[in-house]
């Protein structure tokens, strides 16, 4: 809507308009051969205007160039004639093209971002539909994109947009002889620090100490040393992560694009918006410090645009943009970061903003100020606190057992320890019905693992409650026959549009969302509810969302995790139900308490795998490492000397552990005087591992014999008929480089767990062995067992 005067655009052409270049660009890319692009030439005189961005632009500009040429004004990119261009048809047509790229792929791909975020890492709680949209808004209301890219035809949209796609990816748990002209293009060491009024260090530090005064190559060095310095640490923190966190990831790409910004060398006043693009994908994480971030890049960027005559134009997107955040925002950071944190209900806050509201806890505080001197605070009118129970989460680990697997069937101990990867539980009431729900307030179970959703209308999943008792009359065996008969899924009546493939008695979506509804009603009654208070929940009703970080039938006890998150979620809800969880309920469960949980996802284990030995919900409940009988459950906690380090590898093959375990059970009624002492042996091979984890000897001899113990072990399984060739690939490249290694869970696939020793990050057969298996297509991680927590609950305030 904002236009330029025909003195500032004959004013700009004289001063080599920005635009200029990127024209040229066009004009070189659809005129000379991509070799010659970045290399000096009669026809490309790197002096006018050459190309310094890297080869996507480089291809966005043939792109256009060529349009221009095909279907619009071959004059736009004649060679050499064209140069120095400035018609009104032209320029129509350079700002059509940005706002083309706008329309098809910048706004697209930032409103799919920020949405993608917050859904990913951002609050359960269900938002307005204002709420949900302010994001996107602020962040396609950008002051600084919109003037710099429809001012300067730069084109900076179409990078950005892949960037956030990129970013996007990461979060959601995808010519050699021209390189050297290339990199000597895109880093012009010779043009010095910076050419303009920067907002950055150097700039600042030129006012006292004139920095061209220094040779460019000594301050390419410093600048580096400094960049370095600025960046490295969240790098660093992000790459040594045992499980990288996409949340991490993010801040820390903030971090990098700031340092660079700050420290880098040759920056334009306009390197600003690739910092910018990172805190607008933050929005939906932390919207205060976002908001006012990108209005400070915008503002610094006001001397370029009052050159250029966008004052107007700034001044108006800025002012949209802070009406847009007139809307409430929530404080979701640790405020100032204090020891003490103070949750405040007033009816003095309706009405204010976030900056009032603490502004009158400070006063009121005064004197208690004085002595703690700071702490970090939530505030909420009475209306907000009453709505802060609208979600809680659970997580449980995962396991690997160590050794006896199969034998633990049979009355043989086995040991198996908790490891890094866990299944987590979210609960959120919905304040809105969802689209297309006509019927009331709803149940959403959502599987993202598999992925599955299945919805029942909050009036059937009382009826369901009602009317079927999993409790006493219907016992998980018996359930299990109903989900293996061909047929209607037991529980179809309640369901809303059931799916095809829950008629399916094999299909992993009847399977999960059987024993899911059938835990809640068993979990339900057993803690005395018996019908479905639609005032407990949001005016939607509610969701239960489910995910995992292992992989199903993998062998590191997914199902059993998921489970014991059900049992645990569900006990929450009965408690909402009952009106006793609050957000200062106690978030550690009763050894009382743990061990229903374990039972009730040990049933949950009969539904999934008809014999289970136990010993996996037993870990995700309580974590650690141990020693499990059937029948006895834990009957000894492991004291490790020394921390356990294994490499888990994953063969992406999944398995049926029911059908193993009943192939193994078919060799011993078959043979039984062979596989009898097999399943014999696998037990006494558990105690030697025992006496070896509480050894004081020396690491080096007790790892040796481990590791003499893991392929033993591991021989004794392949005998069952447990391996795999998936398996038995991995077990050569373990070999190959030094290393022991088994099959962990039923085997048949799953996965294989490679013993390291003490040190081994410092091991280039441990490099090497990483490289084998990625090579040959298996995923890994390296993870410490038996440590950590088994089940957590965590209630509102400390969900948040």
């Amino acid at each position: 809507m904002s236009g330029y005067t025909e003195e500032y655009i004959q004013q700009k052409l004289t001063e080599k308009l920005e635009a200029t270049h990127v024209r040229h660009w066009q004009e070189v890319t659809v005129n000379l051969p991509i070799a010659d692009w970045y290399r000096n030439t009669t026809d490309n005189d790197l002096l006018y205007w050459g190309l310094d961005y890297p080869p996507l632009t480089a291809y966005h500009s043939y792109l256009v160039g060529a349009w221009a040429r095909r279907w619009h004004n071959e004059s736009f990119v004649a060679l050499h004639a064209s140069r120095g261009i400035s018609t009104e048809e032209h320029k129509q047509f350079m700002r059509n093209t940005v706002l083309l790229v706008d329309a098809v792929l910048y706004i697209p791909v930032l409103l799919y971002a920020t949405n993608a975020i917050r859904k990913r890492l951002g609050s359960e709680k269900t938002m307005s539909t204002e709420a949900e949209w302010l994001y996107p808004a602020v962040a396609v209301l950008f002051p600084g994109q919109i003037l710099i890219d429809n001012g300067h035809f730069q084109y900076n949209n179409v990078s950005l947009a892949l960037c956030a796609l990129a970013v996007v990816s990461i979060v959601n748990k995808r010519s050699l002889d021209a390189v050297g002209q290339l990199v000597h293009r895109i880093f012009p060491v010779a043009r010095g620090v910076f050419e303009d009024k920067v907002s950055n260090v150097w700039c600042v530090v030129n006012v006292f100490v004139k920095l061209k005064n220094f040779p460019n190559t000594t301050m390419a060095l410093i600048c580096l040393l400094c960049t370095l310095l600025a960046v490295l640490p969240s790098g660093l923190h992000v790459l040594l992560q045992k499980i990288p966190s996409p949340r991490s990831f993010l801040y820390s790409l903030v971090v990098t694009a700031l340092g660079f910004f700050l420290f880098s060398f040759q920056v334009h006043e306009k390197s600003i918006l690739l910092a910018a693009l990172p805190v607008t994908l933050l929005l939906p994480l932390e919207p205060f410090a976002s908001c006012w971030f990108l209005q400070l890049a915008s503002f610094s960027m006001l001397p370029l645009l009052h050159k250029d005559g966008l004052t107007g134009p700034y001044l108006g997107l800025t002012l949209i943009v802070l009406t847009l955040l007139r809307t409430e925002v929530v404080d979701e950071s640790d405020g100032c970061g204090g020891k003490f944190r103070v949750v405040v209900v007033s009816t003095q806050f309706q009405g204010k903003p976030l900056l009032q509201r603490h502004r009158l806890v400070n006063a009121a505080l005064e004197e208690e100020l004085k002595t703690i001197h700071a702490f970090s605070q939530k505030t909420y009118t009475p209306e907000q606190w009453a709505g802060e129970m609208n979600q809680f989460a659970v997580s449980a680990p995962g396991k690997v057992i160590l050794h006896g697997e199969h034998s633990v069937v049979y009355g043989h101990p086995a040991i198996a320890g908790s490891v890094g990867l866990r299944t987590y539980l979210n609960y959120t009431a919905l304040e809105q019905q969802p689209p297309g729900a006509s019927d009331g307030p709803v149940v959403i179970v959502e599987f993202r693992s598999i992925p599955f959703t299945a919805t029942l209308s909050l009036e059937s999943f009382d009826a369901f409650v009602r009317e079927v008792d999993c409790c006493v009359s219907l016992q998980p065996d018996a359930f299990l026959e109903q989900l293996r008969t061909p047929g209607p899924f037991p529980f179809a009546r309640f369901v809303r549009d059931p799916s095809a493939a829950l008629t399916d008695p094999s299909s992993k979506e009847r399977m999960s969302l059987g024993s899911t509804l059938y835990i809640m009603n068993r979990v339900l009654r057993a803690e005395g509810v018996r019908s479905i208070e639609a005032a407990c929940f949001g005016a939607g009703g509610f969701r239960l969302s489910l995910h995992s970080e292992m992989s199903i039938g993998a062998g590191l006890g997914s199902s059993a995790s998921y489970g014991v998150c059900l049992a645990a979620g569900t006990y929450q809800l009965s408690r909402i139900l009952k009106r006793e969880l609050t957000a200062s309920s106690p978030t550690v469960m009763s050894p009382e308490l743990a061990k229903k949980v374990s039972q009730w996802a040990f049933d949950s284990e009969i539904i999934m795998h008809v014999k289970p030995s136990g010993i996996d919900n037993e870990i995700a409940t309580n974590g650690g490492l141990v020693r499990f009988r059937r029948g006895i459950g834990v009957d000894k906690v492991v004291g490790l000397r020394r921390p356990l380090h294994v490499l888990i590898v994953d063969t992406g093959v999944s398995r049926s552990t029911a059908k193993l375990v009943a192939s193994t059970a078919k060799r011993l009624e078959l043979f039984p005087r062979t596989i009898g002492p097999v399943l014999e042996s696998m037990g006494g091979l558990v105690e030697e591992a025992i006496d070896l984890f509480e050894s004081d000897d020396e690491p080096d001899t007790v790892y040796d014999r481990l590791s003499t113990l893991v392929s033993v072990n591991n021989n004794l399984l392949r005998s069952l008929g447990a391996s795999h060739a998936s398996l038995e690939q991995i077990f050569a490249i373990s070999e190959r480089y030094g290393f022991a290694s088994k099959l962990t869970g039923a085997g048949g696939g799953g996965c294989a767990f490679v013993l390291l020793p003490a040190g081994f990050r410092e091991l280039d057969s441990y490099a090497q062995l990483v490289d084998a298996l990625t090579e040959a297509g298996f995923r890994s991680i390296e993870t410490t067992v038996g440590v950590g927590a088994g089940v957590t609950l965590t209630n509102p305030e400390s969900f948040k």
